[in-house]
C-alpha cells in the first residue's frame, strides 16, 4: 500500500525525471490532500476515544510526518480551514477550484477515518462515551468559538508564514522548519484549549468525530443535533482561517506586491 501511495503522489520519481518544468497532477495533489488528512484526522480519532493524555503531542506528530511527506505535493494542507486561508491569500498559491477538489477530499478522508475509529470504539473499554464536539467541562459556546477561532488562526497563519513564503535569509523556497512549526500549532491548542473545545482546529476533524458518533452501534439520540454542533465548529474554524489571511496580508505586507497577489 505504501509503494501504491508513494507512485500516486510522486509521479515524477515513477517516471524518473528531472524536468524542473514538472508540475504536479491535480489528482496526485488529492491523492495527497485525501491520505495526509485521513492519517491525521485517524491518529487525533484514535486517540480520543482511547482517552489518551498525549492527544495533542500524537495529532502534531502525525501533521509533522505528513507535512515532510508530502508537502511539495500538495502543499500539505490536510485541513479546509488551511486551504481556505491559502486560498484567499491569492499569491497563486492555490486556485478557487484546487481549493474546493481539496477541501472535498479532506472531508471525505475525515469521515471515512471516522467511520474506522467508530469501530475501534465499540469494542474499546469506552464504547458508551460521546466524544462528538460539543463544550466541554460547563464551558460556554463562547468560549468554544474563541478557543477554536484562536487556535485554527495560529494554525493557518503559521501555515501561511513558514510554507507559503520566501525566507528572507534563504536564496530558495525550501526551508527545513516548516514541518515542525506548523505541527507544534497542534501541539499547543490540544493543551491550551483541549478541556474546552477539544481543539481540533480542523473542520475535518470536526467531521470525522461526528461521523464515528452518528454511526456508533447503539447510538439512538438524533444525529442532526451532533452535525449541528460540527457545522458550529466548523464555521468557527473558518472565521480564524479568513482572519488568518487577512492578518498575513498586513504582516506579509511585501508578499502582494507580485504578480498574481490577490490582496495588496
Amino acid at each position: 500500500l505504501a509503494a501504491v501511495l508513494f507512485s500516486a503522489c510522486r509521479r515524477e520519481d515513477v517516471m524518473n525525471t528531472s524536468d524542473p518544468a514538472f508540475e504536479t497532477p491535480l489528482s496526485a495533489r488529492l491523492v495527497s490532500e485525501f491520505f495526509g488528512t485521513f492519517m491525521l484526522t485517524l491518529t487525533f480519532g484514535l486517540n480520543v476515544v482511547m482517552k489518551s493524555v498525549a492527544t495533542p503531542f500524537s495529532a502534531g506528530a502525525a501533521l509533522i510526518c505528513m507535512v515532510y511527506s508530502l508537502g511539495d505535493v500538495s502543499g500539505a494542507h490536510f485541513n479546509p480551514a488551511v486551504t481556505l486561508a491559502v486560498v484567499l491569500s491569492g499569491r497563486g498559491q492555490c486556485s478557487v477550484g484546487r481549493g474546493l477538489a481539496y477541501c472535498a477530499v479532506q472531508l471525505l478522508a475525515g469521515i471515512v477515518a471516522g467511520m474506522l475509529f467508530a469501530e475501534v470504539q465499540f469494542y474499546g473499554p469506552w464504547k458508551n462515551e460521546d466524544f462528538s464536539l460539543h463544550p466541554k467541562n460547563g464551558f460556554s459556546w463562547l468560549a468554544v468559538f474563541v478557543a477554536e477561532l484562536a487556535f485554527t488562526f495560529l494554525l493557518a497563519f503559521v501555515v501561511l508564514a513558514v510554507a507559503t513564503t520566501r525566507s528572507p535569509h534563504c536564496a530558495s523556497k525550501q526551508n527545513f522548519h516548516f514541518g515542525l512549526a506548523i505541527g507544534v500549532c497542534v501541539v499547543a491548542g490540544g493543551f491550551a484549549v483541549g478541556a474546552i473545545s477539544g481543539a481540533s482546529s480542523n473542520p475535518a476533524v470536526a467531521w470525522s468525530l461526528a461521523t464515528a458518533e452518528a454511526l456508533k452501534p447503539g447510538h439512538h439520540s438524533d444525529p442532526s443535533g451532533i452535525f449541528q454542533d460540527c457545522l458550529a465548529f466548523c464555521l468557527f474554524e473558518l472565521v480564524g482561517a479568513v482572519l488568518a489571511a487577512a492578518v498575513f496580508g498586513l504582516t506579509h505586507a511585501s508578499e502582494f506586491r507580485k504578480p498574481g497577489a490577490l490582496l495588496v
